[in-house]
């Protein structure tokens, strides 16, 4: 009975003994006074411990997907959690807000509404949906960080989960997977485009990207704009953590071997050869050499173009996505 003394919500089950029992029973008072008596931290773990039993419910109730959230990252994940209680006519945020939490309807009820668009009408809000228990919102602040789309107000008490985009993201740090998987279905479910960081960080979405280059984009060297996109963004990333270094200096040094030696020149992606002749000659020979981390910039931008505006929309009308989305159905 942990959870409803220390949220304060009705029972949420019948308990019934089937033999005799000898129980000892705490009053709401009690329970916090004995946890603070034993130890300060108590009440952090026990908060910690009725966090993660809610969010296992959460994910029970209507989210197969999330369900199949290790326990390690799922108890990470509720450590990072804020539980929030909400009256009737709270508002959780109005439409045009700066976005950075992700939130989980744990009880109660909530209301859409979205602004009128204009010239249909005078600027008053109009209801767009509804939200129950099990329900997950705000994942734009997990995708995009943009603004919100809309307005959400609870319509009874409610309580909810919430945890910022970057707690999230550090919560599945061992399984980025997950992470990506998500971001695809919510781009998905919600009709939203998907990026082409997003499908290559999660892995059946990239090799059903791969495959779908290889039978249409082989000509003109499909699968290696996918490769060099990956390994520049991996360069990126190399060097966002540590700079300028030994690794950084390779990474960038396997990048010119791989795309811009002889045996596989720059035309074969498809790029102008003056593009990173620059970068070329600063990692020939030696490994002191001006690495920068914008070096590939130019030439990651015109692979992004070309993949994003004509190969990722081919893909998404191809059998290829409409497998890979049955399989994540």
């Amino acid at each position: 009975g942990e959870m409803a003394t220390f949220v304060e919500l009705p029972r949420a089950a019948t308990v019934t003994a089937t033999s005799n029992v000898l129980l000892a029973a705490l009053s709401k008072t009690n329970f916090r006074t004995l946890y603070h008596a034993i130890s300060p931290e108590l009440e952090d773990q026990v908060g910690d411990l009725v966090k993660a039993h809610m969010l296992q419910n959460i994910f029970q109730l209507k989210s197969p997907f999330l369900e199949r959230v290790p326990v390690r990252d799922s108890n990470t994940m509720a450590e990072k959690c804020a539980i929030t209680k909400l009256d009737s006519g709270s508002i959780v945020f109005r439409e045009g807000e700066e976005a950075d939490r992700f939130f989980f309807v744990y009880s109660g009820a909530l209301r859409v509404d979205r602004a009128a668009v204009e010239g249909n009408g005078n600027g008053e809000m109009r209801k767009i949906g509804t939200l129950h228990p099990g329900d997950y919102f705000g994942e734009m602040a997990l995708l995009l960080g943009s603004k919100r789309r809309a307005t959400i107000t609870a319509t009874a008490r409610t309580v909810m989960l919430e945890i910022t985009r970057d707690d999230f993201r550090s919560a599945f740090c061992n399984t980025p997977w997950l992470v990506s998987e998500f971001i695809v279905r919510m781009k998905r479910m919600k009709g939203r485009n998907l990026d082409l960081l997003s499908l290559a960080e999660y892995m059946p979405s990239r090799d059903a990207f791969a495959s779908f280059l290889k039978l249409n984009w082989e000509g003109v060297g499909g699968e290696a704009n996918l490769a060099f996109f990956e390994d520049v963004t991996n360069f990126e990333q190399e060097w966002s953590e540590v700079g300028m270094s030994l690794g950084s200096w390779k990474a960038a040094k396997d990048i010119v071997d791989k795309y811009y030696t002889p045996k596989r020149p720059l035309h074969y992606l498809g790029l102008p050869q003056e593009v990173m002749k620059q970068a070329a000659e600063v990692v020939k020979f030696d490994t002191e050499g001006d690495i920068q981390p914008d070096m590939f910039r130019e030439a990651k931008g015109i692979v992004i173009s070309r993949l994003e505006g004509d190969a990722l929309p081919k893909f998404k009308e191809s059998e290829e996505f409409k497998g890979l989305i049955e399989r994540m159905r």
